[in-house]
């Protein structure tokens, strides 16, 4: 780092005496070069703090404090500058290690618009994960857990939880062709097949559901919306949502309302 960069940094952090931050401000107006390279300095500081420069271990709320940001003005500001600064390297050689300052500056904007377009492309996915829960639906395990029957389904719920879907499924299925009543069998069944890609499937899964357990027909239209929400054909989710939304008594209602809102504010430009 350069004497003039130390001593931008050393302005910026409040640390010269008065004497020297005088003398600073000077120079701003008579060195031209000078002025250009603390205006850069001073918008990156403001843009990109140092807390700002780690992605590791961010939380959602924090992630999407960075998209945010792409959309205020001070950024849009640091493009102008960088823009500005590039045009200057065209016509004039700087010192390399100016070079590699600004292109790493340039390269943490370009960052951050990369991170912007694949959180969006992949926010129907993370929709899908945040809504479905697949470590909180209810267990099979009850007192009566020694019958056959019963030994398929916690097994079966033990390959699921531990992510072996194939392996759920061909416990789960068994049990599921004798008994056409258990709501919570028609869910495990309907989501191992929805996690091995099997769409087709899990919907006549859950269209089952509906058939021989009406009452529980909102269950089965939250978990049909899902999959369509993960299969990307977001029409068809929106109908299922809707679905459920035209009775406000369903226990899936104000989930449904909500999950609507959020498909759609991902789908607006």
């Amino acid at each position: 780092m350069s004497e003039d960069n130390i001593l931008i940094e050393n302005y910026l952090k409040g640390l010269l005496s008065d004497k020297e931050r005088k003398s600073f401000e000077e120079r701003l107006k008579t060195d031209l070069e000078f002025y250009k390279e603390y205006k850069l300095e001073k918008e990156l500081n403001s843009t990109l703090k140092e807390n700002s420069w780690s992605f590791v271990d961010k939380e959602a709320s924090e992630v999407a404090e960075y998209k945010e940001a792409l959309k205020k003005e001070h950024l849009k500001k640091l493009g102008e500058t960088l823009s500005e600064v590039s045009a200057e390297f065209n016509s004039k050689s700087k010192k390399p290690n100016r070079v590699l300052y600004y292109l790493a500056a340039a390269s943490i904007v370009v960052f951050l618009g990369i991170q912007l377009f694949f959180n969006q492309n992949a926010s129907n996915e993370d929709l899908y994960y945040t809504n479905v829960s697949l470590d909180k639906l209810p267990s099979f395990v009850t007192r009566d857990s020694h019958s056959e029957v019963q030994l398929k389904l916690v097994m079966g719920e033990q390959q699921f939880r531990k992510g072996n879907y194939q392996e759920a499924l061909n416990l789960l299925e068994t049990v599921l062709e004798d008994d056409k009543t258990n709501s919570l069998l028609y869910t495990y069944v309907g989501l191992a097949q929805t996690e091995l890609g099997l769409y087709e499937e899990s919907e006549k899964t859950f269209n089952d559901l509906i058939v021989h357990n009406s009452q529980d027909a909102p269950i089965a239209y939250w978990y049909k919306a899902l999959i369509c929400l993960k299969s990307e054909r977001i029409d068809e989710a929106l109908e299922q949502l809707t679905m459920i939304t035209q009775n406000p008594d369903n226990d899936y209602y104000e989930n449904a309302l909500k999950l609507t809102e959020n498909i759609r504010d991902n789908s607006s430009p």
